[in-house]
């Protein structure tokens, strides 16, 4: 939630606070599955901190990671695929 919450307040996406508010509780949360994860191999040389993402996945059986973060998507090794916005909705 906190990546969501730091994301969203990105000066690009022009988001005032009521509106990060609502998509977090009317069109993020709903869609969440918790899941209890565990620290696991490094995947994210450059950027370790984004690991967590790769856990998840795996952890909830995630078909794929839809992110558009540059380390995430360079990795190579990821055991759950990590697509842009773009490949995925082609994907679909």
């Amino acid at each position: 939630m906190d990546e969501f919450l730091r994301v969203l307040a990105y000066r690009k996406f022009s988001l005032s606070e009521t509106e990060i508010e609502y998509l977090i509780t009317q069109e993020i949360v709903p869609w969440f599955e918790v899941v209890e994860v565990s620290s696991g191999r490094a995947f994210v040389k450059q950027d370790p901190s984004d690991d967590k993402f790769i856990w998840c996945a795996e952890t909830a059986r995630a078909d794929f990671i839809i992110s558009g973060d540059e380390h995430l998507l360079s990795c190579v090794d990821s055991p759950i695929p990590v697509v842009t916005v773009a490949q995925f909705l082609k994907h679909l």
